[in-house]
């Protein structure tokens, strides 16, 4: 039995829908087996050999049927399970492409099998209208994890114990979903405020595309390299469907439709390589008679690969270049492909007596400039900071701000002494994270180790980027080098050392970086060096990267806008383009205390590029302008004997400005706060997410015209009219009753104001004790009734009776007032929460308390709306009157600030109508209104003010029955 007759007995693909009858499975098999081998379940092609050794190449694959939910299926598999990638979000005012966002990718069943209902599977497979699909959200099953489009889709697979996924929006500007009236305002809302809206799983695991990725970017579609000759629409659709993660596509058919550039010749024939060592005819047949794929380059198919490759051949070992990989790193950044080479360390085959010759006795130092002390010199006089190492000269004095180690260059924490400095030769190598410092001389290497030198200065790597790679000791302070043989000059101090590997594993090299526009077929590639070759034919940038932590510099870049010619015989040029290791924090050079310093290079470029204003008459003695408070003869010295520097104009030298002003006290410490060169990404724009879902709303969504009043209407007799029924806001009306639009949903606030009355038969000596027993009892019954999902902001109580210290309350009548703010941040039933408020305001509760000579008294409170508790709204922290015990309580939750609380009352959920400002009047204080018509009073709980003009109350209502007629027709 081939694959294709088996997948039509399981539950055919070609034949599930539109989107899949074009489907060719043998190209998908075909194309699968030339770049991955045989990975299937149900089919086995005897006459091809087993390739699955090579795990390296392509990705392990499972049989089992559960392996939907771990993305792990091998191909015949997932095809025969109808499962297919649906990406949940049905419309976007986004700035964001949804299309290509894998997070909203989902694996689900979306085809029914042939033997379905035929109206069921034409509601699971057929397409949908705007409004079905915020109604027919995927469901997910309960008993297989198996996620389903729909609930038709589950249907045709006799699967009821489903649970329902949840509506969500995630909106560029904050929006409160929960109080929109109708579907027209949500997507109004949603266009308005850059809304995405589609739907999620609620709690239970879904198997999604990006669940492997870790937020990383993958390729998910055909042709984003521009590498893809000829369209397949097999190809194209199992790129966008099979859930199997291939390197950094979405799976290997995403790799065939962006194959690395395709080149001749290619190797065609087993053991081209002469590296085969576990004969196989069956490889000579598949490599010879198969056809040729792009994707395994430079070999014909993955069946030349293997028979030209040693047997145990991983990706650990696959090179045969003289290097020790560590790994090969894939990344995609949009439509390029980065490439990260991470080595052990360099296993060429350095011999030392390659790089020693006795015949050379040079000195391999760069150059000092021949007046290094007149630059000390014109250093100090210039920043008044005694920045060496080395006495030479009494008025100079070192003030330990900086370091003298061997290293000091990388010291993260001192700079470097400027004669330390100029010590060692370095450089500056640039980078896409920056300008980093290394080492390039060969100062104090030995005698006859002058070929090691050559190659250390040399920027000829003869072809070899091995060779011209950096490398960074694995030793404390890690000083990086410009190359190994820089390295090893450090190394070779003296002709007794010899060299091992050990010498070598002492040097970390750093990382290669190939940036792409063409995928690279690495996994296939047996040649470090023919690898990077591709590097020119697919469109790459070769660049290095740093490890660990590394000292920035500034690629003695002049960054005054004016260009000068540097003169190397002149010694603060020379050092202005020689000092690539200075200390770039301004505030080191206190005593100068020039923000203009920022505008140089360096400081040496400062004193250079100062130019030396003849017109002013110089100061070079102290005191001359009077200002000077305090005599030190130190600086008068200094100012006297130290060299003129054009820099402190018209002063001669800094000390001389210092002896014309007002003292000041400097702190000699200086310490730089270490800290690592990072990439920092641009913050992520905010948005907000909402959680919900939606009820299915029958009957037309435009009232019909007619005479006769609509379903959602009732006849008014007295006006000769039909109202409207409508609902509290968030609710629509369905089968005359008011259901929510949101029915699960998040961020739900609710304002409470209810009183309790209770008689007391005995008096209480402790009615504070009363007071707080009283709302340890209401939050307790209120976090049960509400299954502890709310958070209570506010509770504040005010009994009608004082609770002072010697107060004690008589028998008798005590009523309080009550108001609770309350808010939920978890997804909670609508309906259920709200039903379970409006019969917490009329409950009653038993109360057993301490009351005369400490004996236990009991009452019942009874609850019920409370106007009074409305004014509690707005109440301080502080006591109403010392008439009144009041107790409050705040616990402020930031994230309800800005969602609505509504006043739980039975306008929640009664059907209601809309009275216009000439059939009510309000009350001064706005807690009561009066309906003309009948001359009724209605109190706060009652009506609902949608405006200054209109109000909302319940149908309910006994004195509307006799206006409104039943049935909902006239």
């Amino acid at each position: 039995m081939n694959l294709l007759c088996v997948l039509l007995v399981l539950g055919s693909a070609s034949t599930i829908s539109s989107a899949r009858s074009s489907i060719n499975i043998s190209t998908l098999l075909d194309a699968y087996t030339l770049t991955c081998g045989q990975q299937f379940c149900n089919y086995h092609d005897h006459s091809l050999p087993d390739t699955s050794h090579h795990h390296h190449i392509c990705p392990r694959c499972v049989c089992d049927p559960f392996c939907i939910l771990f993305g792990i299926c091998c191909l015949d598999v997932y095809l025969s399970l109808n499962f297919e990638c649906i990406n949940t979000t049905f419309i976007s005012y986004s700035d964001e492409d949804f299309d290509s966002v894998d997070e909203d990718s989902f694996v689900m069943r979306a085809f029914c099998p042939e033997s379905a209902d035929a109206f069921v599977k034409q509601k699971c497979e057929g397409s949908q209208t705007f409004s079905e699909q915020l109604q027919l959200l995927p469901v997910t099953s309960k008993d297989t994890q198996y996620t389903y489009k729909n609930k038709f889709c589950a249907d045709c697979y006799n699967d009821s114990n489903v649970e329902k996924w949840v509506f969500f929006a995630t909106c560029q500007q904050f929006v409160d979903f929960n109080f929109i009236s109708s579907y027209d305002e949500v997507f109004q809302v949603a266009r308005k405020k850059g809304c995405k809206l589609g739907s999620s799983p609620h709690e239970m695991y879904v198997r999604g595309f990006h669940d492997d990725l870790n937020k990383q970017e993958i390729i998910s579609s055909c042709n984003v390299s521009g590498t893809w000759m000829t369209y397949d629409p097999s190809i194209d659709w199992a790129c966008k469907n099979y859930d199997h993660l291939y390197r950094v596509f979405r799976n290997v058919f995403c790799y065939v439709c962006n194959p690395p550039v395709s080149l001749n010749p290619v190797i065609s024939h087993c053991n081209s390589t002469g590296l085969w060592d576990k004969f196989d005819d069956r490889f000579i047949h598949a490599c010879e008679n198969l056809d040729y794929t792009p994707t395994t380059h430079p070999f014909k198919n993955t069946f030349c690969y293997s028979c030209n490759v040693a047997f145990n051949t991983n990706a650990e070992t696959k090179f045969k270049d003289h290097v020790l990989m560590g790994q090969i790193t894939e990344a995609v950044n949009k439509t390029q492909f980065l490439y990260y080479f991470e080595f052990r360390f360099l296993a060429d085959d350095f011999n030392q007596m390659e790089l020693y010759n006795i015949s050379t006795n040079q000195s391999y130092i760069q150059g000092e400039h021949n007046d290094m002390e007149d630059i000390y010199k014109q250093f100090y006089s210039t920043t008044g900071n005694g920045d060496i190492c080395t006495n030479i000269s009494d008025l100079i004095k070192p003030d330990g701000r900086c370091s003298c180690d061997e290293y000091c260059h990388f010291n993260h924490t001192h700079p470097c002494c400027i004669d330390r400095i100029f010590r060692n030769s370095t450089t500056c190598i640039s980078t896409d994270r920056g300008n980093f410092l290394a080492y390039n001389g060969c100062e104090n290497v030995a005698n006859g180790y002058g070929p090691l030198a050559d190659k250390c200065l040399s920027d000829n790597a003869n072809g070899k980027v091995m060779y011209s790679t950096p490398v960074s000791s694995v030793h404390p302070p890690h000083p990086t080098y410009k190359n190994i043989f820089c390295g090893l000059c450090r190394h070779f101090t003296d002709n007794s050392k010899s060299m091992n590997k050990f010498t070598i594993s002492e040097f970390d090299p750093w990382y290669w970086k190939l940036v792409c526009k063409a995928s690279l077929p690495v996994p296939y590639h047996i040649s470090l060096s023919e690898l990077l070759e591709l590097q020119h034919y697919s469109n790459c940038n070769f660049s290095f990267e740093p490890r660990g932590c590394q000292k920035s510099c500034t690629n003695n870049v002049v960054l005054q806008k004016r260009v000068c010619n540097i003169s190397k015989n002149h010694g603060n040029g020379w050092a202005c383009e020689n000092y690539n290791s200075p200390p770039y924090n301004i505030d080191y050079y206190h005593k100068m205390n020039d923000s203009a310093l920022q505008n140089y290079s360096n400081i040496f470029c400062a004193i250079y590029q100062t130019d030396t204003n003849v017109s002013l008459t110089l100061i070079d003695s102290c005191n001359v302008t009077g200002g000077w408070d305090k005599h030190e003869e130190q600086i008068k010295q200094k100012c006297l004997h130290l060299p003129t520097v054009a820099y402190h104009m018209p002063y001669k030298n800094i000390f001389c400005k210092m002896c014309n002003e007002n003292s000041k006290v400097y702190n000699t410490s200086y310490t730089i706060k270490p800290k690592c060169n990072t990439i920092i990404s641009n913050p992520p724009n905010t948005k907000f997410r909402t959680l919900f879902s939606l009820s299915v709303v029958n009957g037309s969504d435009v009232p019909s015209s007619s005479q006769t009043c609509r379903k959602d209407q009732m006849f008014d007799s007295q006006l000769d009219m039909c109202r409207n029924i409508l609902c509290f806001p968030g609710r629509v009306l369905v089968n005359e009753t008011c259901i929510p639009i949101i029915p699960s949903t998040i961020n739900l606030g609710y304002n409470i104001s209810v009183g309790l009355d209770m008689s007391l038969s005995e008096n209480v000596n402790s009615p504070l004790e009363l007071m707080e027993l009283l709302r340890h009892k209401i939050l307790n019954h209120l976090n049960l009734l509400l299954d502890y999902s709310f958070v209570i902001e506010i509770i504040v109580m005010s009994a009608n009776r004082p609770c002072n210290v010697k107060d004690v309350w008589t028998n008798g009548h005590v009523h309080v007032s009550i108001f609770l703010k309350i808010f939920s941040c978890y997804t909670v039933n609508r309906v259920t929460i709200e039903e379970r408020l409006i019969r917490f305001m009329k409950f009653k509760l038993f109360l057993n308390f301490r009351c005369l000579n400490d004996q236990y008294c009991s009452t019942e409170c009874v609850f019920n709306f409370d106007e009074q508790a409305l004014n509690f709204q707005t109440l301080q922290p502080n006591p109403i009157d010392e008439n009144n015990c009041t107790l409050y309580q705040v616990n402020h939750v930031e994230e309800a600030d800005n969602f609505i609380h509504q006043q739980v009352s039975n306008l929640l959920k009664c059907p209601q109508i809309q009275l216009e400002d000439n059939e009510f009047k309000v009350s001064h204080d706005g807690l009561q209104i009066k309906l003309t018509r009948h001359d009724i009073y209605l109190k706060y709980y009652d009506f609902f003010r949608i405006s200054s003009n209109s109000t909302r109350i319940c149908l309910t209502n006994d004195y509307l029955v006799s206006d409104l007629n039943f049935p909902l027709c006239k």
